[in-house]
């Protein structure tokens, strides 16, 4: 499911992205994830994919992502607590669904397992 961010919320402030209070964005440059270093509260879903992204072959790093950057990326995913999800728009910039890219995020969260209760 393609998210507009465009029409959803805007996460631009000063032309550099921040999270939303629900969702963590990370943006593919072709080579890793990218999470905007930018004040935000870390989602369950970005914790664990950082903490397994590695293990498959998977970089993350967190640096300044600015509106002027959009067109350098591959594509765009909204995290939180119910998944992953690929992002379609941001303004007027199309982003691709990089559906290899979704699966290798799905597989790195689903690969946490589950806590004993």
């Amino acid at each position: 499911m393609a998210v507009n961010l465009a029409e959803k919320y805007s996460p631009i402030v000063a032309e550099r992205f921040y999270t939303e209070s629900v969702t963590n964005i990370a943006f593919f440059d072709g080579t890793g994830i990218v999470w905007p270093a930018a004040p935000a509260l870390h989602g369950i879903t970005m914790q664990i994919l950082k903490q397994t992204l590695p293990a498959h072959g998977i970089a993350s790093r967190r640096s300044p992502v600015r509106t002027a950057d959009l067109r350098s990326f591959t594509a765009a995913f909204v995290t939180n607590a119910r998944g992953i999800a690929p992002v379609g728009q941001i303004d007027d910039v199309t982003m691709t669904t990089d559906h290899d890219m979704l699966q290798a995020l799905t597989d790195a969260y689903e690969s946490a397992g589950w806590d004993p209760i």
